[in-house]
């Protein structure tokens, strides 16, 4: 039996060399598997926390967005940190750029982060929103192609969405109109990355809101918590009982007990 490379016949080398090869690849690949994810569970929260200690100033001023929402004033400090962290998170993870391809700056930016952070803070502790990997912003209406029509905003399965900023910032600043378009995409996405579900026969919520739906479709009695918009769709009743479970929670509660109650609980809230 050969005891040495030199004693191998051809055949044997190569068999040896390629074996050898295989369990330097195989190892390779078990330690890269390793350093990603050990990188990507604690790269995203280290970063979050150098954002927060280089942008204090960005992450208050975005906190003036949502400083007058109850929902946040009913968070504790622990709540309170968990969004600042989550909306870093986001922050240092999705892309945002502006439609003409140009970096947005960071306080819009950090500004969306904390508005999708907010919608899925019940959801779960370590906010990435699965499949979002970029955030479009226009200033304003802007065509789609997809839907052939002018539009506001869009959340597509392929992970990206898209905003009109004026609409975004006119959502904030008037919370007594029943629209916030930034709440309503966080909304769909939270959908498209499934992080809740909706439109299946044996979900609570579903039932009650296709029955609310066909409703106000034959005796449309409800003008006050929603537009007419929101009956379009499952979706779109689905991101406007988000906006309201925010905005008009109160009122929500009193006027529509049972959708608000199920539109908490798939907050998870």
């Amino acid at each position: 039996m050969p005891n040495s490379f030199a004693d191998q016949t051809p055949d044997e080398s190569i068999s040896y060399l390629f074996g050898s090869v295989i369990a330097l690849l195989t190892v390779a690949i078990v330690l890269f598997s390793i350093i990603y994810f050990v990188y990507h569970l604690f790269w995203p929260s280290r970063a979050a926390s150098q954002f927060f200690k280089k942008n204090q100033h960005v992450v208050e001023d975005g906190l003036i967005l949502i400083h007058h929402l109850p929902f946040f004033k009913a968070l504790d400090e622990a709540g309170k940190k968990l969004l600042i962290k989550n909306a870093g998170i986001l922050f240092e993870t999705v892309q945002f750029k502006q439609a003409d391809g140009r970096f947005l700056d960071k306080s819009k930016a950090y500004q969306v982060s904390l508005t999708l952070a907010l919608v899925a803070l019940g959801l779960e502790r370590k906010n990435h929103y699965g499949h979002l990997s970029s955030v479009v912003i226009h200033p304003e209406i802007f065509y789609s192609d997809l839907l052939e029509q002018n539009v506001k905003g869009l959340s597509l399965g392929k992970g990206i969405m898209h905003l009109s900023w004026s609409d975004f910032e006119h959502g904030w600043e008037h919370n007594d109109d029943r629209y916030n378009l930034g709440l309503h995409e966080a909304a769909h996405m939270l959908l498209i990355c499934k992080y809740t579900h909706i439109n299946s026969s044996y979900d609570g919520w579903t039932k009650v809101a296709r029955q609310f739906i066909a409703n106000q479709s034959i005796n449309p009695i409800e003008k006050v918590m929603f537009r007419p918009y929101a009956i379009t769709n499952l979706d779109e009743f689905w991101a406007c009982c988000v906006e309201q479970f925010f905005e008009m929670p109160e009122m929500f509660s009193i006027k529509h007990p049972l959708i608000y109650q199920l539109t908490k609980s798939k907050l998870g809230h």
